[in-house]
């Protein structure tokens, strides 16, 4: 007994010797046969034939249907290369970029779904590609078929050939439902059904994600697929959010739940991740775009070139920040979007993107490496529109309504606060109506109708008190002076009623803390609580006041 425990620990002990930090290489290619195109493709692996495969996407001579082969050399999980060589296929997909993809190793295949062609018509179809044949076929799909979209993500369930699908822009909206389609046998019957598994959540349900495109996604385990970022707001119906976004998410596949990730990471879009080797639940997140808007709408550092994010969930804190190791002649690959990663051979691989067509890849065990201070600190404009909103429709018009309403004594003082808070509470209202439309959202959502809605209704509000009539101190109100009154008073209202609502539908919106929106709803509630008994004594003293009048008269 004693002899093995020592063989144990001296094991551990050589084990935590020989692990080596994450570390990048550039993989040397062996081949001028190079992928034409090296962004938004489609990038898998098939272990079988130790083999990379690379479809469509976008090159210096545009939209491409290109297959390329990369058949790797050296040894698994260490120094390899590459030679590349062209498919000559005679029944490719259409061109195309921005596809789903994934590897069955049992068939042998590589799936290929949706996308966008070159005249930018969004597609619904799905292929796969034999290894084995080296040429493409057409699935004849049946069942709750997705419907057409890209941008989103995608992977086969390991161990099994089926293909699930999940999110993607649509055209006019962008999705968040989940889809599998079970491929085995397909190369002997070429039919297969699609199956909803989870269906879209809109803005306003805390219970799932938002619909979203230019995310990243990878599977963890055959049971978990998990997601970060990519760009929530859209042009319609009950989509909208954050663009780009910092949210991260994991699909569990045999309960058909979305669970929430602690945040970490500044908001990115045009992302990617996958798995990493030999470390469950895990997965290597790398690149992106911090902001991808003309106008600037995210405030952050900007990440180094080495760093590399890791998605853990084996651990308490779930999402770490990481410095990888340079490769000792080519150093690291700059910062890039628009890139293909893949987890194979031991190796995570990264292909092409916005800073060229090299190949890389990572490996190494990241618990060795330099950490980063975790979350990393971003500031956005829905965030500054969240809070101007916030102090606008939760604290300054409802206080000024709060004055106008309950503190009518026969000291004036009340008037002139009661002009302060609402003049105050339009300022901050215009400035944060302002930001909310730098994401370039479209107003088609509630949150957005609602808001012009209530925002029309605040401007109308001082126009209306210039045209107020006159009041003569002991003199009955006149007609008009009772109609400006009301009209006043239900305009008024009904913008504050807007306003509270809109406060409890954009901390959905923009992602909001749990905790944030719970505090907000018992400040609401307190809130609602206090106007009943204020109301109650309100009306409590005009009735004795009206009585008391009528016995003076009768005196």
């Amino acid at each position: 007994m004693i002899k093995f425990i020592y063989l144990t620990l001296l094991l551990l002990i050589v084990v935590q010797l020989n692990a080596i930090p994450l570390t990048w290489q550039k993989v040397a290619t062996s081949s001028d046969d190079f992928p034409s195109s090296y962004q938004l493709g489609a990038l898998g692996y098939l272990d079988k034939r130790q083999q990379l495969i690379y479809f469509g996407g976008i090159g210096n001579t545009g939209i491409t249907a290109d297959t390329f082969i990369c058949q790797l050399l050296g040894p698994r999980g260490g120094n390899v290369a590459c030679n590349w060589s062209q498919i000559n296929t005679t029944n490719a997909p259409s061109p195309r970029f921005y596809h789903y993809s994934g590897v069955c190793e049992s068939e042998e295949i590589f799936v290929v779904a949706g996308g966008q062609d070159n005249n930018k018509v969004n597609l619904n179809d799905i292929w796969y590609y034999r290894f084995d044949s080296q040429n493409w076929y057409s699935i004849n799909a049946t069942g709750t078929i997705p419907a057409v979209r890209y941008a989103g993500s995608s992977g086969v369930v390991p161990g099994t050939c089926e293909f699930f699908l999940t999110m993607g822009f649509g055209g006019t909206y962008r999705n968040s439902d989940t889809f599998i389609i079970d491929l085995t046998n397909i190369t002997r019957t070429s039919t297969a059904e699609w199956r909803l598994i989870s269906p879209s959540f809109n803005s306003y349900d805390p219970s799932g994600p938002h619909s979203r495109c230019l995310n990243a996604g990878t599977f963890l385990t055959e049971d978990t697929f998990a997601i970060f970022g990519g760009c929530l707001n859209s042009l319609g119906y009950l989509s909208g959010g954050p663009c780009p976004s910092w949210d991260s998410w994991y699909f569990d596949l045999p309960s058909r739940t979305w669970i929430q990730l602690p945040n970490c990471l500044a908001p990115r879009s045009f992302v990617q991740m996958s798995n990493l080797p030999n470390n469950s639940a895990s997965a290597v997140l790398y690149g992106g775009r911090i902001d991808s808007k003309v106008i600037s709408t995210v405030s952050t550092s900007t990440p180094s070139d080495d760093e590399v994010d890791i998605l853990d969930l084996t651990t308490p804190q779930k999402w770490f920040r990481r410095i990888a190791e340079p490769d000792p002649v080519n150093g690291v690959p700059t910062w890039r979007d628009n890139h293909n990663m893949i987890t194979g051979y031991g190796l995570v691989f990264v292909f092409g993107g916005s800073s060229g067509q090299e190949l890389w890849t990572l490996s190494g065990d990241y618990k060795e490496n330099e950490d980063i201070p975790c979350p990393q600190h971003f500031f956005t404009t829905e965030i500054a529109h969240g809070i101007l909103m916030f102090l606008a429709w939760g604290v300054c018009f409802q206080m000024g309504a709060v004055i106008a309403r309950y503190a009518q004594f026969a000291n004036p003082l009340w008037f002139y606060l009661h002009i302060t808070f609402q003049l105050l509470g339009l300022t901050l209202a215009v400035a944060g109506f302002i930001l909310g439309f730098l994401n370039r959202s479209k107003p088609y959502f509630p949150h957005a109708m609602i808001g012009i809605v209530a925002m029309a209704l605040a401007l109308w509000q001082p126009i209306n008190a210039l045209y107020r009539p006159d009041h003569k101190k002991g003199e009955k109100d006149s007609v008009f002076r009772w109609i400006w009154y009301f009209i006043h008073m239900v305009t008024g209202r009904i913008a504050l009623l807007m306003g509270l609502v809109n406060i409890c539908l954009g901390l959905f919106l923009i992602i909001s803390p749990r905790p944030v929106w719970i505090i907000w709803y018992i400040i609401l509630f307190a809130y609602v609580v206090f106007l009943i008994v204020m109301e109650t004594i309100f009306w409590i003293r005009r009735y004795r006041n009206r009585n008391d009048e009528k016995l003076r008269k009768k005196e």
